[in-house]
């Protein structure tokens, strides 16, 4: 019996020894993609080449700092809109997944980058065009409004309606696209209360664009999330997190 046992736990320290061997293998194999990907700019193979290399090593956080940088790099120095806000986007998705699998130092830099680049967030017609569509509920990439409310209120202030006018006018445009308003708020107060409060906004703006745009009703979903989904990790009573999301469901 103990001949067994010894017999099976070698087999399973050789197995995890091959299974060592071969995730390091995919991960070299990963970071010579990204080394082809990363350095030119962005054409139609690209993201295929990023995407084919994350799925064999998905969990290195350095791959996705890497290539969140190289947009983050191009969406400084592109001048095309259209383009721009792609490059916008896909360097917040990019940095938001490497936090997910990173610690230490390399996580708190790709926060304090995250931060930097969604303080200058901006909502325009070019940055919703350039959205991906996601499952509702989900934590995909979507676009801070710069929305203000009435403090403690769900209610929305004059100069609220700029971003909501644009975002108007763009799902009249597009008449098939549905979408989903998600409310957060800072980390002041409970938790139960901040969650009411940011469905009360995200309410407030679906109101807004059906009563001045005629949108039908059910191409709007709306949830509040409270503080559940800080943007701005570095600073949680920062004004950075006092926002509504919207988030492109199909199109």
């Amino acid at each position: 019996m103990k001949v067994l046992i010894v017999r099976m736990s070698l087999v399973a320290v050789i197995a995890l020894c091959f299974a060592n061997i071969s995730l390091a293998e995919n991960c070299k194999d990963a970071n010579t993609t990204i080394d082809y990907a990363v350095a030119k700019p962005p054409a139609a193979m690209t993201e295929e080449y990023i995407q084919m290399a994350l799925k064999q090593c998905p969990e290195k956080p350095d791959l996705y700092h890497r290539v969140a940088n190289y947009y983050k790099h191009w969406y400084k120095t592109e001048l095309n809109p259209e383009k721009q806000a792609t490059f916008k986007l896909r360097a917040i998705e990019y940095y938001r997944e490497g936090i997910k699998f990173g610690q230490g130092q390399t996580s708190n830099t790709m926060k304090s980058e995250l931060a930097d680049l969604q303080k200058s967030d901006e909502f325009s017609k070019a940055a919703f065009r350039a959205l991906r569509p996601v499952q509702a509920g989900s934590t995909g990439m979507g676009l801070s409004m710069k929305i203000n409310f009435e403090f403690d209120s769900a209610n929305l202030t004059e100069g609220a309606q700029d971003h909501l006018d644009l975002l108007g006018e763009v799902l009249v445009e597009q008449d098939t696209t549905r979408i989903s308003l998600e409310g957060h708020t800072d980390q002041t107060g409970t938790e139960s209360y901040n969650k009411d409060l940011s469905f009360q906004r995200a309410e407030a703006v679906k109101n807004y664009l059906v009563k001045n745009f005629t949108i039908a009703p059910n191409r709007i979903l709306t949830a509040g999330y409270g503080y559940e989904r800080l943007v701005d990790l570095n600073d949680p009573f920062g004004s950075e997190n006092r926002r509504v999301e919207v988030m492109k469901l199909s199109e």
